[in-house]
């Protein structure tokens, strides 16, 4: 006799257990390397600030210095207004919003949808199996 429905399921949820408790160890150890590592970092970069320096060049590699940058919306009106005064449609991204565009399409509590996505849109559903416990 072959495995059952419940087996499989039962067994899917143990394994992801398993994993779980496996992910929580790592995450712990590897949040201590990432803090030591961090701590270097802060010494690496205040002793090139300290030479004026941007990198050190060393036999085990090179350090060297970088900015990080984050750049987002945080006054919508007046960003848009920039775009369209200047015809700075380059700064725009072509992106469509998801809520927005399920709420067009009107879905079921099945996730049918009674109408299609507006012009111009393509929609790719992959169906997934989850499990719950």
């Amino acid at each position: 006799m072959g495995a059952t429905v419940q087996q499989m399921v039962g067994k899917y949820v143990e394994l992801r257990e398993r994993r779980t408790e496996l992910k929580k160890k790592f995450t712990a150890s590897d949040n201590e390397l990432k803090d030591m590592q961090g701590k270097i970092e802060t010494f690496l970069q205040g002793k090139m600030d300290a030479d004026g320096v941007k990198s050190f060049a060393t036999p085990s590699g090179t350090a060297y210095s970088t900015h990080i940058e984050s750049i987002k919306v945080g006054d919508w009106e007046s960003f848009f207004g920039y775009v369209l005064e200047n015809e700075a449609y380059d700064l725009l991204t072509h992106n469509v919003n998801k809520t927005a565009c399920r709420d067009i399409m009107q879905p079921d509590r099945n996730g049918n949808y009674s109408e299609p996505p507006p012009p111009g849109v393509d929609i790719t559903r992959i169906k997934t199996v989850n499990i719950r416990k």
